[in-house]
């Protein structure tokens, strides 16, 4: 399981459930542009920045060939996904 998360996940007051997520298991996760500060981004388990086809390969392959991939706060735009 892989997890993505973004700006709503603040905006809905779900933080701290994001947390209890990520410090459950060893899963990878990644956030959107908007959403880096929402993570620890110094932890193993982080991906990077996800933007579509302009994201760098190994977090875009994380992303889209994640077996489950839990989207948390996320709305796919334009401006997110790499146009």
């Amino acid at each position: 399981m892989t997890v993505l998360a973004d700006l709503l996940v603040h905006r809905l007051g779900a933080v701290p459930n994001l947390a209890a997520l990520l410090t459950s298991d060893n899963l990878a996760y990644a956030t959107l542009m908007w959403g880096k500060s929402l993570v620890d981004e110094s932890s193993p388990n982080f991906l990077g920045i996800y933007a579509g086809g302009a994201s760098d390969e190994p977090v875009r392959a994380g992303i889209e060939d994640a077996d489950v991939l839990v989207a948390a706060g996320v709305q796919f735009t334009d401006m997110v996904s790499g146009f």
